[in-house]
Order: C-alpha cells, then sequence, then structure tokens
C-alpha cells in the first residue's frame, strides 16, 4: 500500500470518526432501447436471463457462481428456501449492484436481499425494499473479506413455489446526475437525482432512478457525487446551492456549496435503509471546506473524483501550503492543504474548459465532464459525454469517448459523474 492511499485511508477514518448523524431520508442517432418495460417506480425492467438457478444452494457452501453482467432465474422454491449466491473479489474490493426484479415482473414474490462477507454471515447491507416493489442492494466487499456472498430469501418465511420466482441481475452501473429534469426509458427525472445506467450482453440497457432526491427531502441541484462503497455503506453529494437540511444531532443546517454530505443507506437485518427509486436514509457531513479557508466564490465544490479529490467552480487557493488551482485541475485535499491530482492545464485544450463532472480510475486514468463543449487534445466533447484522460502523459487515451448520453437516448448535459472501477 504506498503512501498516498494510506494517507486517504487516515483522513477517511478521521473524518468517519467526526460524522454526526439524523435519521431523515448533441445528439447521435440511438437505436431504441431493447423490450425493457417500466415499472411505477423508476426502473426499466430487467433484461433476459442468463443463468438458471441450480439447487441445492441453500448455504454459502452450495452457492451459484456469478460474474459481474449476470443475470439469473431463480425460485424461491418452498417455504423457508434461501438461495446464496457468490463473486470472486479481485484485488482491491468488488463494487456491485444485485438488483431483484420479481413483483415487476408478474411473480408475487416479495423478496429481500442481503450482501454478506466472506464468512457468509456478517451483513454488509440488505434491502427488503418496503416502501416499493422489488429490492436492490448497493455495496462493496473488499478482497481480504471475501468472497462476496448474495443471500436471496421471501420476506415472509411461509411463501415459496412454483410461481415465487424472481430474476437478480448484479452489474456495476455509471451513475449520472443530470443537469435539469428530463425522462430517459420512461423513468422521471430532477435535477437532483442521479441515475444508473448499465449495457447488459444481450444488448438490453437498464436505466434506475439510483437516488430519488425528493424521498429525502433535497430541492437543490445535485452537483457532486461519489458512490464508491468500498469504505462504506455511504455515498457522498454536494449541492450547487444551500439549502437548509435535517444533519446533525442538533437539527437543521444549511448545506453549502462548499460542503460535501454523506447518504448513508446501509441496512442491517433489522433496520431500514435503502437506494433505487425508493430511498431511504439518513445524512451526515462529510467533509466542510469552508472553515479550512474555502470562502471565495471559485472555490465551491464543482466535482468530486474520490472521497477528498475535486474541482472547483474556479480559481481557488488553499491556505496551508498556498497551491493554486484553476476549474480545470482536480486536486487532493483535506486538513487545508492540498496538492494536484490533475493539471488540468497541461491537456491540450483543457486549460479553457471548465470540469464539471470527475472520477478517479484506475492507475494515472481520470474520467471527465466538461461544462458547455469543447475542443481537447484534438477531439471534440460536450456537457453530454464523459472522456478520459491519462494524468501521466497529459493526453486523451482510450477508449476517449467512453460514454456519449444520446447513444443512450440520455438528451441531457450531465452534471455528477460515478463510473465503474
Amino acid at each position: 500500500m504506498n503512501a498516498k492511499l494510506i494517507f486517504r485511508v487516515i483522513v477517511i477514518v478521521l473524518v468517519t470518526l467526526g460524522l454526526t448523524a439524523l435519521v431523515a431520508a448533441q445528439a447521435q442517432p440511438a437505436a431504441p432501447i431493447k423490450a425493457a418495460p417500466v415499472d411505477e417506480l423508476g426502473e426499466s425492467g430487467s433484461p433476459a436471463a442468463n443463468k438458471s438457478e441450480i439447487e441445492p444452494n441453500n448455504d454459502t457452501s452450495d452457492a451459484d457462481w456469478l460474474v459481474l453482467g449476470d443475470v439469473i432465474a431463480g425460485k424461491i422454491d418452498s417455504p423457508g428456501d434461501v438461495d446464496y449466491y457468490a463473486l470472486a473479489t479481485p484485488s482491491g474490493y468488488l463494487e456491485l449492484m444485485a438488483d431483484i426484479d420479481a413483483q415487476m415482473n408478474g411473480s408475487p414474490l416479495d423478496a429481500k436481499i442481503c450482501l454478506l462477507k466472506g464468512d457468509g454471515v456478517t451483513v454488509q447491507t440488505c434491502s427488503d425494499d418496503s416502501n416499493g416493489v422489488d429490492p436492490m442492494v448497493w455495496g462493496a466487499i473488499w478482497w481480504t473479506e471475501g468472497p462476496a456472498y448474495l443471500r436471496v430469501k421471501a420476506y415472509d418465511a411461509n411463501v415459496g413455489g412454483n410461481a415465487y420466482t424472481y430474476r437478480l441481475a448484479v452489474y456495476r452501473p455509471l451513475l449520472v446526475s443530470p443537469a435539469k429534469g428530463g425522462t430517459v426509458a420512461g423513468i422521471q427525472f430532477q435535477a437532483a437525482d442521479v441515475l444508473s445506467h448499465y449495457d447488459f450482453a444481450d444488448g438490453t440497457e437498464k436505466w434506475m432512478l439510483f437516488f430519488d432526491a425528493s424521498d429525502v427531502d433535497i430541492t437543490k441541484n445535485v452537483a457532486v457525487l461519489h458512490a464508491d462503497p468500498g469504505y462504506t455503506t455511504k455515498i457522498v453529494l454536494g449541492l450547487s446551492a444551500t439549502q437548509s437540511m435535517w444533519i446533525g444531532t442538533d437539527g437543521v443546517h444549511p448545506v453549502t456549496p462548499y460542503d460535501s454530505i454523506a447518504f448513508q443507506y446501509g441496512a442491517t437485518e433489522s433496520s431500514s435503509g435503502s437506494l433505487g427509486p425508493n430511498t431511504v436514509g439518513y445524512f451526515e457531513f462529510f467533509y466542510n471546506y469552508k472553515p479550512e479557508g474555502l470562502t471565495a466564490a471559485g472555490e465551491k465544490i464543482d466535482a468530486l473524483a474520490d472521497w477528498f479529490d475535486f474541482s472547483t467552480t474556479g480559481a481557488a487557493k488553499f491556505p496551508a501550503n498556498g497551491l493554486k488551482t484553476q476549474d480545470e485541475d482536480i486536486v487532493f485535499a483535506a486538513y487545508a492543504a492540498g496538492y494536484l491530482e490533475l493539471d488540468g492545464s497541461l491537456i491540450p485544450g483543457l486549460a479553457a474548459e471548465d470540469v464539471v463532472g470527475a472520477d478517479e480510475g484506475d492507475g494515472d486514468l481520470y474520467y471527465l465532464t466538461i461544462k458547455g463543449s469543447g475542443r481537447i487534445d484534438g477531439r471534440t466533447f460536450t456537457e453530454k459525454d464523459i472522456f478520459v484522460v491519462d494524468s501521466a502523459t497529459n493526453h486523451v487515451v482510450a477508449p476517449y469517448l467512453y460514454w456519449h448520453g444520446p447513444d443512450h437516448h440520455f438528451n441531457y448535459n450531465i452534471d455528477a459523474i460515478d463510473v465503474v472501477n
């Protein structure tokens, strides 16, 4: 583990220990989206299964093995039946969404799903989607804690039989927050929401309302997003304008564009919490840069590439070490000090642009979205695009254009991103 990673882990631990919480709650032709009905709750339907459940799988020792992108057809055969599935954890950690479709496909099954660590007992997160139709979990298991197990059962242990079928999809989707409200694949969304998108091997696209801001009373535009669940069951958000919210044990606090807030969605066997079309959880302050001297108009957080790697809306200066950055840069900063992760001025054309969406990839790679449109390193990108740059070579690199929204019927500007890593 290198020094940079060690420092990041230390910072995350320190910040986590200090948190307080309160429960709250340009267009190109695109092929038609393959048959995927949309339920009334903001989720396009599941793709065809590429695998079938193999019984017995009622224990971790008999678990059916899956890989990301699999869609398995399963069934609760009889009352009390429990199905286990396993996924290998690579170096680092396995990050996944496990999405059950049952009632939306006509099954009477009210399912419950849990993500378990390698001991097959310790729960990372669970969901029975008590406020909706079918459950979904979003989480990660570290390689030292793996493999990852998924446990599926009926919420009511007294039901089961041939009719109690389900489809389980395991995947790691792209997350985008739009700059304004609209509709994609029949799903309505607002600027404060976060959407997930994934292309399955059979050509089916799946969209979901991943974070429904209206469920938890966010009314301002979500302009910052980091949804890596590798450390905790939380996602980190930032707002484009100040909003008073229930955060902390003493009640309402103003959340400003200089703040990042964490939405804690994790649920245990007995507690409620979920992402998806029925968003349930609570908020914490994650980090506030204003007390550390980031107070100028250009020093608002504009994009979050990692927990503490961010881009600002304009020019910024970090008081502890005097570092100066611009809106095309990405800086790692905590406790008033910062250092450049990505010097955008060194990438041809990027100095003239404003980075509004960012995520850190493998090695020295960064996924970026810019405001408006611009010519970057000989290629034209717009605010509907996600492209890839290398901070070591200071060039746009393969696959160059990672994602173009209109190819997926998403004809909206992007405000924040979280990409498969």
